[in-house]
């Protein structure tokens, strides 16, 4: 099942997201780097979870993951700007 999936990507040097709405999918999403719980899914599940979203769309998961990246080259940028002006 998704467990072995996920045990088997762990072969490799990835970063693991697992997206499940189950009782059947909390295993996977705790074994995974990241675990996304959706919708109105079983309470396991949002526990079990490391993001729950509120919706069941997968487009607002990827709309998530650009927004998580673009906050984090924002935050490196200030980082470096805040370095240059102080040295």
């Amino acid at each position: 099942g998704c467990i072995g999936v996920i045990e088997n990507l762990f072969s490799t040097p990835r970063l693991t997201l697992m997206c499940g709405d189950g009782v059947n999918d909390s295993p996977a999403l705790a074994a995974a780097d990241v675990g996304v719980a959706m919708g109105a899914g079983a309470a396991l599940a949002m526990e079990t979870a490391d993001v729950t979203l509120l919706d069941s769309h997968l487009t607002k998961l990827v709309y998530s993951i650009k927004m998580g990246r673009r906050v984090i080259k924002k935050i490196r940028q200030n980082v470096i700007f805040s370095l240059v002006v102080k040295f």
